[in-house]
């Protein structure tokens, strides 16, 4: 059984690690491997798995919303949300898509008990969108929403405004009003802080006295607003266990099996060590 991510870029990805690990460990004749697909050939290949024997994958940047296109059909939450991060291949050749992002990023904010009454997302791709139903149904009331394309940010607020009327969703168009709003949560969704060169697109005078501090990015382990806001002194997390508890959903939907918690966090922890 062959099962992957499909993403661009894929090379900083654990989820190869966790899955193999977990595959072991029930003695399945299976693997997972990192499928590069640039987006002008990600609908393509998405078609292509029936035929590559491929019974599932991962979706990850900055395919997540493009993939719906693919699908059969996917889960209500994915619908709701508008992205997928996880597709099974029935047995009928067809793609069911679903969202484990949003049970992962849930199962982990409720972890660590943060206030999520007044939250701040950076970035309104597909893993903002996971995010801000994961916020909304743990009873956000304010949600502020900042993305380097204020169409895209704007679409996602009027889109939550819709499905969480409870949830006061907007957008700006600075990360200092998002910062200036989020007063208890602020989030970073984008892939800004995977490479050395990137900005640091937040200051330190910016950032709301108390806040908790959320990177999705797991690799590195502390991006550059992660180690600013640490020294400033405030709390902080990346999303290895995001990256743990939404990759044990998928693992279930595939396999039909629970997922070897223990068995994948030591396979992410082995690899963040190296």
């Amino acid at each position: 059984m062959r099962y992957g991510l499909v993403g661009y870029p894929v090379a900083h990805s654990f989820s190869a690690a966790m899955h193999n690990a977990a595959f072991v460990h029930y003695g399945l004749n299976a693997g997972y491997e990192l499928f590069e697909v640039p987006p002008a050939g990600l609908l393509e290949f998405l078609k292509s798995l029936p035929r590559q024997g491929i019974a599932g994958v991962n979706v990850t940047i900055p395919h997540k919303e493009q993939a719906m296109a693919a699908l059969s059909g996917c889960s209500a939450e994915a619908a709701a949300i508008g992205a997928v991060n996880t597709i099974s291949v029935t047995a009928a050749g067809d793609l069911y898509g679903y969202n484990t992002d949003c049970l992962g990023f849930s199962r982990h904010i409720g972890e660590l008990r943060i206030d999520v009454s007044v939250a701040g997302l950076i970035g309104a791709g597909g893993a903002a969108r996971a995010a801000a139903a994961a916020l909304a149904e743990r009873g956000c009331r304010c949600l502020t929403i900042y993305d380097i394309d204020e169409q895209k940010s704007a679409a996602l607020a009027e889109r939550m405004q819709r499905q969480f009327p409870a949830c006061r969703s907007t957008a700006v168009s600075t990360v200092r009003q998002l910062c200036a709003a989020a007063v208890n949560l602020l989030v970073n969704t984008s892939p800004i802080g995977m490479k050395p060169t990137d900005p640091l697109l937040v200051e330190p005078h910016w950032l709301p006295t108390g806040a908790f501090i959320y990177d999705v990015i797991y690799n590195p382990p502390q991006t550059a607003l992660l180690r600013m806001a640490a020294q400033q002194g405030f709390a902080v997390s990346n999303g290895i266990s995001m990256l743990l508890y939404q990759g044990m959903e998928a693992f279930e939907r595939w396999i039909g099996r629970p997922a070897p918690e223990a068995v994948m966090r030591q396979a992410l922890a082995k690899e963040m060590n190296k």
